[in-house]
């Protein structure tokens, strides 16, 4: 009788979990290289897994935890966090993407070790960005409007800034 992988059959049967089991041993290298802070290398192994098995459940949620920190880290934009390019964006469109993310990183839908923080992120980047006075805070902070500073009704902002820099920091 020849070997199992000489037979065509068993082959073929043999090869989509094996796959499967690269797809997973990719996903796996991926957390342990965010647990060592490397979140690029954490996002090549996830991009890997994907291509190896797309089908393979939970590797967009990954992704998208792996790219929150990312993000954070590159940037400190809070609306970038929340995948939203233009900080002219509106309320409608800062809730429909918080709320979006918020469902990828509920614990029964990631189970990554970044989905934790990543929803930390989220969380604070809604914080600022849904309450109008810390939103126009922050959007001076990072220089996205200017503003007219001498103004006496805007002193109040002031104490927005100093907690929106200390929570970026």
């Amino acid at each position: 009788m020849p070997p199992p992988l000489c037979n065509p059959v068993a082959a073929e049967a043999l090869f989509p979990k094996l796959i499967n089991m690269e797809a997973e041993a990719c996903r796996d290298m991926a957390e342990e290289l965010f647990i060592n802070k490397n979140i690029d290398a954490a996002l090549y192994a996830i991009k890997t897994a994907r291509l190896k098995n797309p089908n393979l459940p939970g590797l967009d949620n990954y992704l998208s935890s792996y790219m929150v920190h990312k993000v954070a880290v590159q940037t400190k934009s809070w609306y970038l966090v929340l995948g939203i390019k233009d900080h002219k964006a509106g309320e409608d469109e800062i809730r429909q993407s918080y709320e979006g993310l918020a469902q990828l990183f509920y614990p029964d839908e990631c189970s990554s070790v970044a989905a934790e923080t990543a929803n930390l992120l989220i969380n604070e980047a809604w914080e600022v960005l849904s309450n109008t006075k810390r939103r126009q805070a922050y959007d001076i902070l990072m220089g996205y409007d200017d503003y007219n500073y001498n103004n006496s009704n805007n002193r109040s902002l002031y104490e927005e800034l100093a907690l929106i820099g200390r929570n970026l920091c």
